[in-house]
């Protein structure tokens, strides 16, 4: 395992095998882009803030890249949807293939029209009651120590 995975063990309230690749997704090789970490079906550690500055971390599922921009369903996530609506900065953690990233961008929610029916069409139960749209702004790789965007 990467030397990043102790690092993140100690930050993150979560098992880090929880971050580990669905049996549906598949990393195509050892040595890839952060684009193929977020690869539809990807379980990812989404990180929102309230206006009071209260993190809150929770793991979602990946629908892919939509124009450059990170599809997910929002199921079952309240306190993340009104953090988003407060304080529209977030930050991912994503493993893939032990390669580490963190992404970070500015969401939108939507609950109708193009990305919220593309993301209830991707998605399975239980279904969103909106898509959130995150718009990558910076990439680092956590191993590497590297900006990449």
């Amino acid at each position: 395992m990467a030397k990043f995975s102790h690092e993140l063990e100690k930050i993150l309230p979560i098992d880090i095998q929880v971050l580990s690749v669905p049996s549906k997704a598949k990393c195509y090789n050892r040595y890839m882009s952060w684009k193929q970490s977020l690869q539809e079906r990807q379980k990812i550690v989404l990180a929102t803030s309230s206006k009071k500055g209260l993190p809150h971390a929770i793991v979602v599922v990946s629908l892919g890249l939509v124009n450059e921009k990170l599809l997910v369903g929002a199921c079952l996530m309240k306190r993340s949807l009104k953090n988003i609506k407060e304080n529209n900065k977030v930050s991912i953690a994503v493993m893939c293939n032990n390669e580490y990233y963190r992404i970070e961008g500015q969401a939108k929610i939507h609950s109708s029209g193009r990305y919220f029916d593309e993301a209830y069409k991707k998605s399975s139960p239980p279904m969103p009651k909106a898509a959130i749209l995150i718009d990558i702004e910076e990439v680092f790789d956590l191993d590497k120590q590297k900006k990449l965007l």
